[in-house]
């Protein structure tokens, strides 16, 4: 009599603890379709119906039929039903049926560990950017520090290359927002006095560019992993005093890179390794284009047409004292 009682409190009778329950459940799960903080609730509902289905059922098969009949008959009734249903549902086998409750168990254990994992991710990622803000800040010192030395040296090596009122300098900006390491860098350049510090693309000329990439890449020789660099009118508005010392820089920076210099002037080219000549004809209507790669003899007279004299001349000889200053150099 005791087990009837409490099936039928638990499970049969009206206002049963499983259909308060089922109710509280159907509630919850609306409001987790709101709000997913309610999710766990509802999952915690619902293996409280399971585990007091489960309870019901032992207690069912405890509860003699001559105890209640016409209980056992209405739940053998309901139970059938209750299996039609699950059939149109799951169906149409009970093997069915079950498979779809054991996938049903397999999803709401996967849920409930998705909310874990989700706070695990979230706090890997707080560590993260914690550790990046650290770095972050560290590249910014770094390349404030590395900034005004460049600047130092690049203006310094400027004088020397015919632009002696030039004033170089590298600004270190905080930009959060971007994916270059929390900093943007801008260089500025003033070539001439009294004129204002602006941005280098703005107002530089073909050769001044040239002089300042030269003053760039000779400051950070030994560690610029570029391989060959290509200058183009590094000569442009440069006399003969200043040609040398753009000679010799580009003779120093030739240790660390492969050198490509497009030249008219003597010293520049003495000082190569190699002297191309590159010549246009016009025949007809086309203009052909030569390109002939000078033995030592040709490098003479090249750099003697250069210098302006002839063959015969002194400009031959001065020709020869170049390319001996240079080969010096490198012994």
């Amino acid at each position: 009599e005791g087990a009837a009682k409490l099936y039928a409190g638990m499970y049969e009778s009206d206002g049963a603890l499983f259909e308060q329950l089922s109710e509280f459940g159907r509630i919850s799960l609306e409001l987790s379709g709101i709000d997913s903080g309610f999710t766990p609730v509802n999952s915690a509902i619902q293996k409280a119906l399971f585990e007091i289905e489960t309870a019901a059922n032992i207690l069912r098969e405890r509860v003699s039929p001559e105890d209640n009949p016409q209980a056992r008959l209405e739940e053998v009734s309901g139970q059938k039903d209750q299996l039609i249903s699950l059939k149109v549902k799951f169906g149409p086998e009970v093997e069915d049926i079950l498979k779809y409750r054991q996938e049903i168990g397999r999803r709401i254990s996967e849920f409930e560990s998705f909310t874990e994992k989700i706070s695990k991710l979230d706090e890997d990622i707080s560590i993260s950017e914690k550790k990046l803000k650290k770095l972050v800040e560290e590249l910014f010192k770094k390349r404030e520090s590395s900034a005004g030395k460049l600047s130092k040296e690049v203006s310094q090596r400027l004088k020397s290359l015919g632009m002696s009122e030039a004033q170089f300098n590298v600004i270190v900006e905080k930009d959060e927002s971007g994916a270059s390491g929390g900093s943007n860098t801008r260089f500025m350049v003033k070539t001439n006095p009294g004129s204002p510090e602006m941005d280098l693309r703005k107002v530089a000329s073909g050769g001044e560019i040239s002089r300042i990439m030269l003053a760039i890449k000779s400051s950070l020789a030994d560690v610029d992993d570029i391989p060959v660099l290509v200058f183009d009118e590094i000569d442009a508005g440069i006399g003969s005093d200043t040609a040398s010392a753009v000679a010799e820089e580009m003779k120093r920076l030739s240790e660390y890179h492969a050198l490509i210099t497009v030249t008219h002037l003597p010293p520049i080219a003495a000082a190569a390794e190699k002297h191309i000549r590159v010549n246009k004809t016009s025949y007809l209507d086309t203009t052909i284009t030569e390109i002939e790669n000078l033995d030592d003899e040709g490098r003479l007279k090249e750099l003697s047409r250069m210098l302006g004299g002839e063959e015969d001349s002194a400009a031959l000889i001065h020709a020869e004292e170049l390319r001996k200053r240079y080969e010096k150099q490198k012994k």
